[in-house]
């Protein structure tokens, strides 16, 4: 039983071509015990556009550098005063009621705050 699991992560991890060069033998052993199909590996997810110039291309990478700064920048202070109002506060009904509402109030922030760097750094189209 452990093993069949162990076969499925394991084929569900690498692809085809990746398992036929690990193995060394050449091929798969076949589907599993009950017939169903392998689980295919899904891509990345990305964006590519081949035409962009360098003023677009400049611009999607200042837009993606202030995004991962930004977000990140707000997610410290979020735990630093997460922390304070953890440690000012002995009741714990009146902290966790205070972080939910920091905790909701830092996800609107946080979403408005990378929908406006995505509309201004967007690529325009020529």
């Amino acid at each position: 039983m452990l093993r069949a699991h162990l076969a499925k992560a394991v084929r569900f991890l690498f692809t085809r071509d990746e398992l036929e060069r690990r193995s060394g033998r050449g091929g798969w052993d076949g589907p599993d015990r009950r017939g169903a199909a392998r689980p295919e590996r899904l891509p990345l997810p990305h964006v590519y556009k081949p035409n962009l110039g360098l003023k677009e291309a400049l611009a999607a990478t200042i837009g993606a550098f202030l995004r991962i700064v930004l977000g990140s920048v707000m997610f410290a202070v979020w735990g630093a005063c997460s922390l304070a109002v953890w440690g000012s506060f002995r009741s714990l009904l009146l902290r966790l009621t205070l972080l939910g509402l920091m905790l909701g109030a830092f996800l609107v922030t946080f979403t408005v705050t990378l929908l406006v760097l995505r509309a201004l750094f967007r690529p325009r189209p020529r």
